[in-house]
């Protein structure tokens, strides 16, 4: 609980502050509607994503908690709007609810051009939070959600 407190006292004004000078098309923190939604949203109709599953920092207890089936009704309305938009069999379901956590304070999902991935990276190290690049933006595909 430790954790998730302090992960959600952590204003995202220092982070969206190291984005300056950087060629970045898209960013919205990470709040009720779950890091899957926002990304939904964040493709639009134009291009879909592709997110790597083991870069993903999430809080390990959190997972375990998800494991245990311990979930929220909010978790679920996102999962049901989500519907069919990715491809997320090859994720164990507790993977999945980290997901579509319906957060309090989440972090910011950043959409940066990829000459620029590692210096947000290493400019986001600065600062006493969980950073990593987690996918990429590609052409639009059959799903707008795809994991690898």
């Amino acid at each position: 609980m430790e954790k998730a407190v302090r992960s959600m006292e952590r204003l995202n004004r220092y982070a969206a502050e190291k984005m300056d000078g950087y060629t970045v098309s898209a960013c919205t923190d990470i709040t009720g509607f779950g890091l899957l939604c926002h990304l939904l949203e964040l493709c639009g109709e134009t291009v879909s994503a592709e997110i790597w599953p083991e870069k993903l920092p999430y809080i390990e207890d959190a997972l375990a908690y998800a494991n245990d089936f311990l979930l929220t009704a909010a978790g679920q309305r996102n999962r049901n709007h989500f519907g069919d938009a990715g491809m997320l069999e090859s994720l164990p379901f507790a993977m999945q609810e980290l997901l579509f956590d319906p957060q309090t304070s989440g972090g910011l999902l950043i959409s940066a051009a990829a000459s620029h991935g590692a210096e947000i990276l290493a400019a986001l190290d600065t600062l006493p939070v969980s950073a990593a690049i987690i996918g990429a933006i590609t052409e639009k595909g059959d799903k707008n959600i795809l994991l690898s």
